[in-house]
């Protein structure tokens, strides 16, 4: 899509770009989709150019895309436009057939995507409204700047004025590669993260800014790569470039060293500060293995779903009870406990999407 230089550069870009390396370490589909994305458009290339062989593989790319993850359906449109696009008109049926293909064997997913659907409907917490904005997001996440992670919010840690002049050097690299780059590139950034965004209108969790746009990155890497490229006299193209790199490499090094995904660290230690010998922690079942990675079984626990009826929660009684309650909505078993014993202490650890904690000691 360029040549060895822009792919030798794009590639350094996508190893140290903070949010491909936050989302890439997610027990999560992202690196997966993101892998199988490139191979589509790789092997999409030698479809265009009349490579027969190279038709099944692309059918299984795209089905794949689509199995990994429900934004893969972009991924698949994008390199369906370029395809169309590039093609010549006689042989742009192959490439509406196989699209067609895909789609018959991801139809399988339907009713499940629909009943996942329903499920998206009621987490609108953590989506913002349909707004302009919301792209602009997605590029101070793409620049490494600023992002969503779980419950806490990753930024560069600099001054006001090397953050606003990371973004613009981003934003001028963007606009050459918009100029320079290449079509695939365009086109995968373009109708990827615009589509959506379109259909946010519709239903806002459509389009998490902070999370699966991490499809269409690489898209945003070669554009930006090639923007670098584009850089006229030399020295002041190399220079650019190193202070781009090196931003990554400082959101990095503030990834590893003074970040944290979440709050349950902290929420974990001062459990054990307040703990006495008779204490006994209850925390949300989805809670427990994050809970006892840090507290390594040193505190006895229980999971709010087995404390159920008041009689089960009269159990607690006599104990030193610490509770974990989330900020999430509609928790009925969590806002009994609290009102049906009386709180002693009550400390906030904040986190964003409704993933804050409130520590409560009960008597």
């Amino acid at each position: 899509m360029g040549g060895e230089s822009l792919g030798l550069l794009a590639m350094t870009f996508l190893a140290i770009s903070p949010f491909h390396l936050a989302y890439s370490q997610e027990l999560r589909c992202y690196a997966m989709a993101v892998t199988i994305a490139l191979a589509g458009w790789l092997n999409l290339e030698r479809v265009v150019s009349g490579e027969r062989r190279s038709l099944p593989l692309q059918i299984f790319l795209w089905t794949a895309q689509m199995y990994t993850h429900f934004w893969g359906v972009f991924v698949v449109l994008a390199q369906m436009i370029y395809g169309l696009w590039q093609t010549p008109r006689q042989n742009r049926t192959k490439i509406l057939a196989a699209g067609g293909i895909a789609g018959l064997l991801f139809s399988l997913w339907l009713p499940i995507l629909f009943q996942q659907m329903n499920v998206v409907d009621q987490l609108v917490f953590w989506a913002s409204p349909f707004a302009i904005k919301n792209l602009a997001k997605v590029f101070l996440a793409y620049s490494g700047l600023y992002f969503n992670m779980a419950s806490s919010v990753f930024y560069l840690r600099s001054i006001i004025g090397v953050f606003i002049g990371t973004g613009l050097l981003f934003a001028v690299a963007l606009g050459l590669g918009f100029w320079r780059g290449s079509k695939a590139a365009m086109v995968w950034l373009v109708v990827g993260l615009v589509v959506p965004w379109i259909l946010s209108a519709w239903k806002p969790p459509i389009f998490l800014w902070y999370r699966y746009t991490v499809h269409m990155l690489p898209g945003f890497v070669l554009l930006v790569s090639a923007g670098f490229l584009a850089i006229r006299p030399r020295w002041l193209r190399i220079l650019l470039i190193l202070i781009g790199l090196g931003s990554q490499v400082w959101g990095d090094w503030t990834y590893f060293n003074g970040w944290q995904k979440a709050n349950p660290k902290a929420v974990v230690a001062y459990v054990h500060r307040i703990r006495q010998p008779d204490s006994i922690v209850v925390r949300p079942a989805y809670f427990g293995d994050l809970f006892n990675f840090y507290d390594l079984g040193t505190t006895a626990v229980i999971d709010e779903d087995k404390l159920d009826s008041p009689d089960k929660r009269a159990a607690l009684s006599g104990h030193h009870a610490i509770f974990l309650q989330f900020d999430v909505p509609s928790d009925p078993v969590g806002d009994a406990i609290v009102s049906e014993f009386k709180p002693i202490s009550a400390t906030y650890f904040p986190g964003t999407a409704h993933l804050g904690i409130t520590v409560y000691q009960l008597q």
